[in-house]
Formats: C-alpha cells, structure tokens, sequence
C-alpha cells in the first residue's frame, strides 16, 4: 500500500495533459493487447481441427517455454509439464498422488533395496515407429549422468543393466527411499537411436529432439509466436488420448478470460492478482494450496551468521499483514518448517509478530535503537539489501515497508531469474526474497536446505540437522524416515536458515465443457505444483 500511495501522489503531480496522455497510452495498450489475443485465438482456430474432433486450448501468459524435450525445456513454470505430454517415463502419479505403471508395468526392488527390477511395456513406441525398449532406459540413465537433467539428480544410481529383453534393473550406491518418485516418475526416458549421436543436447534444436513416446507428439512448434500444436499420438500404448489435438498459445489475461467465456479457451493459469476479475466473470476455477511457499533467506555468511538475528528478523514481520495487503484470501500463513499445508508438523514454534521480543534479541546482539526509531550498529545505521524476481515485487515492497517500519531500511533489487541467481551464488545481498517448491518427497528438504541450488538454503552450520537429512534419504522404512525428518524440521525451525512468509493458492480458470483439471497430491513427477497432469489428457 505504501508503493501504491507514492504511485498515486506522483501521478497527482503530473499536468493534465500527461495524465491525458498517459490515460490514452493505457486504453492502446490494453486494446492492442486484446487485439493481439484474438489475433491469436483466430490462428489457434483457423489451424485447428473442429471443436466436435475435440481440440484442448491452453493459453499461457508466457506462451514459449523452449522445445518440448528433456535438455530444452525452459526450466521454470509449466516446462516439464508441457514436456511430460510428449515424453513418458518408467511410472508416473495419476490423480490420486499415488505411483501407477506408464512405461514399466510393473516394478519391485530387491532385499537389499538396493536394486530395482523394471519389466517394460511390450507395446511402447517412439513417435516415429521405432519400438521402445530396455535398451532405451539403460541408455537414458548412462546418457543423463553424463549429460545431466535439470530436474533429475542420478548421484544415487550405481548402475542401470539389461537383464532380459523386457527387464532392466537399476541399483543404487545405498539405498536411497526417494528413487521411484524422484527418478522412476521423473525421468523422461530418451530415444537411444536418436540421441547416442548428440554429443550437446542443449543446442540439439531439430524437430528430432521432439521424438518422445507420451500421448501427444509436437506438430508445430512456433518460438516467435509462443505457439505449440501437439496432435495426438494414435499408437499410445497407455490408453486413448482424450484430444486430437492440444493448442498452446501465448495470450494476455484479458484476452484469454473473454475467450474462456466465449469457449475459444479451455484452460490456463490465473495469477494471484487477477483472481477477484476471474471471480467477477464466473468462470469455473480449480484452487489448491501451492506448498511453493515465498521465504525470506538469509546470508549466513554475511550479515546473518548468528541465529539470534535472523529470529529477530523474523519476529520483526508481520506475516497476516503482508496477506492482508498483497495476497487477500488467495494464500495462508507458512508453516515454519519444511512440511507445508495439511501435512505440516502441528508443534514447531509459530514465530508469531512480536515487535519487542525482536528488539530485545537485537540489543542483546548489540544493535542499539537511536532515538528517530532508526538501528544501528557500531554508530552506523543498519541497511539492509533485499533482492526479489519481479514477480514478487508487492511482497518485497511489503516486506521492505514493515522492515523500515521497525527501524531498519532497506535496499530492494528486483532481478530477473539470470541476474538474481548470479547474485544468490556470489552471496551479495543481505536477504533474498525466494519462492521454492516444499513438496514431492521430502528429500527435497535436504537438496533445499544443504545443497548447492542457488536458490536454497546452503545451510551446513547445523551438523546434527545435516546428518539427519543425509541420513533420512536412505532410510526404507517409512515410519523411521519420518521421524528423522520431523526431527530435522524442528531444528531446522529453531536455527531458522530462511523464513517462510506466505504459501499461496494456485488457481486454475476452465471449460467444464472441455477438461475438468485438478492438482495432483504432492505434485506433479517430483512436486511440480501445477494442474495439467497428463494422465487428464488420457481416456
């Protein structure tokens, strides 16, 4: 509320004729973006077969998201879904969260738990006809931990052999409990007579990089346009696929909310700001708690080495607030732990608001209160740097106002994804603003809080914390796993390594008509909070 206030006493400042002109530069921009968006609704249209051949119409406000192919694929938003519609692998969720055959038929591990035994599909098929088998999966896991996959850690993978002409086996360094979803469920299986002659598959951009076995194949692929027809693969061997054709089209909100009510649109994504207008218009919307929740983290190794700080920071914010102003009835307070939602742990300490008990844990780490409110320390005022994607520009702007509210001012960087993570792996800021998936197995936890993505936590301070969560990934027995971890949530909840601040709700507008989407429970593949699991796109 604060920005928007300067906001308005800027433009209150302006003549007359700039707010006029200003006022006539908006009305164009909307309008031409309207027009943009019809534009593209009537080639979705002109191109696409007749609604009774039952056409899927997805818009996305972004539209392209690199070639539908594991090492192409943007990899941020929708990617990996849009990709799973074209490349299958051994198992995949279907609309319950639980692990059902796609590839495989079937599945079991050894005593050891080291080794997993897969028997193939007799009746799987590559786009172009070739038949695909063992060979194939052997050739993806030798394949990928030399050229790795994003989405996909292969660390735990010893070995990956043919045992029959049906049957591969692939073994483990340890026993390691997240494999059949973070690998088994994830990993796109990759065409071996294709891609043993790519030696860089990032640069590999042919139609042939587009070859997979899932239910829809890419027909037309439009870069410039943010364009993709994908038809449906007619030999699938999991079933009928529900539409001959699926259209991806890149549209502005407005354009594609009138097109929604018109029937030209099937389904997309709304943003949390646009929501109370998708409300108004009536349209059908699907709503679920992301567990993608935005935290606020530290630089341990700058100005937030000691614990004490970052819990006075903590209890310094207001977190109902920052709803009530960026995310009204559209997110819910985090949970101060890992696990978010329904699943989170009920007895981790809440780090309520409390404004005194974050000045009392400040003075007594030496930081001294000046008169006009203002922190200091040696003599100097404390100011802090904050660093956010542009996204979450009204949550940063709301996290810096409270901040200078208490005392404490703050410099704010908006960043685009490329710049701000080069700033996260160079440490050079005090507090980042991040928004990370917490669910899928929860070994994420470990890769989030002492791993090396740049956008986690890389936390290592905490040698008990860090041998529970090294520990946990090995465990098989479910009820000791969970233990180990809910241990770990709790220390990690006391040292607080980063802050969660809000975990908002996805929001899913739709054709009831055409689709009846839904989130898949714990994500789609490893976690992906998204709607659209291709198993909806199957009969």
């Amino acid at each position: 509320h604060a920005g928007t206030s300067v906001a308005l006493k800027k433009q209150d400042a302006t003549s007359n004729s700039q707010r006029n002109t200003g006022s006539d530069m908006s009305i164009h921009t909307r309008y031409t973006r309207l027009a943009i968006g019809v534009l593209a609704i009537a080639s979705i249209l002109l191109s696409a077969p007749a609604a009774s051949e039952e056409r899927l119409v997805i818009a996305d406000g972004r539209g392209d998201w690199g070639g539908l192919a594991p090492y192409l694929h943007i990899p941020r938003g929708p990617g990996y879904v849009y990709t799973s519609f074209v490349f299958d692998t051994l198992l995949w969720k279907d609309e319950t969260g639980k692990l059902s055959p796609a590839l495989a038929q079937a599945w079991h591990h050894d005593d050891s738990g080291l080794c997993y035994r897969f028997t193939m599909r007799e009746d799987a098929t590559w786009h172009d006809g070739r038949v695909l088998g063992v060979d194939d999966v052997v050739f993806t896991i030798a394949y990928m931990q030399q050229h790795p996959y994003r989405f996909v850690d292969l660390g735990p993978i010893e070995s990956a052999r043919r045992l029959s002409e049906r049957d591969a086996e692939i073994c483990m360094h340890k026993p390691y409990a997240p494999f059949l979803t973070t690998i088994a469920a994830s990993l796109p299986i990759l065409p071996k007579h294709i891609y043993h002659k790519v030696e860089q598959p990032d640069r590999f951009r042919t139609s042939e990089a587009m070859i997979g076995s899932g239910p829809y194949r890419v027909d037309i692929y439009n870069r410039a346009q943010g364009r993709y027809r994908l038809l449906r693969n007619d030999n699938y061997y999991g079933g009928s696929p529900r539409y001959k054709a699926i259209h991806i089209a890149k549209m502005q909100p407005d354009a594609a909310l009138v097109a929604l009510q018109k029937g030209e649109v099937d389904v997309m994504a709304v943003s949390h700001d646009r929501v109370p207008q998708f409300i108004e218009a009536g349209v059908a919307l699907q709503r679920q708690l992301s567990n993608h929740p935005y935290r606020l983290v530290f630089n341990h190794g700058g100005s937030f080495r000691e614990t004490a700080l970052r819990q006075a920071l903590a209890y310094a914010i207001d977190r109902q607030a920052l709803l009530d102003v960026v995310y009204p009835d559209r997110a819910i307070v985090a949970a101060v732990g890992y696990f978010q939602g329904d699943a989170a742990t009920p007895d981790l300490a809440p780090y309520a608001y409390a404004p005194k008990k974050a000045a009392a844990l400040l003075q007594a780490q030496g930081w001294e209160r000046q008169t006009n409110g203002r922190w200091h320390t040696e003599d100097a005022p404390v100011t802090l740097s904050l660093i956010a994607s542009p996204k979450a520009r009204l949550l940063a702007e709301a996290v810096a106002a409270q901040l200078h509210t208490f005392g404490i001012e703050i410099t704010l960087r908006l960043e685009q994804g490329p710049q701000l993570s080069q700033r996260l792996k160079k440490h050079n800021f005090d507090l980042a603003l991040l928004s990370t998936s917490h669910q899928g197995d929860p070994d994420r936890f470990r890769r989030m809080l002492t791993g090396s993505y740049v956008r986690g936590d890389r936390y290592r301070s905490n040698t008990q914390l860090n041998t529970l969560l090294s520990e946990q990934q090995h465990r098989l027995d479910k009820q000791q796993r969970q233990q180990q971890l809910i241990e770990a949530e709790h220390l990690y909840n006391a040292d607080l390594p980063s802050y969660p601040l809000i975990n908002p709700v996805n929001v899913i507008a739709y054709n009831p008509d055409t689709i009846e989407p839904y989130f898949t429970p714990g994500g789609i593949a490893m976690g992906i909070p998204l709607a659209l699991n291709k198993a909806l796109l199957i009969d």
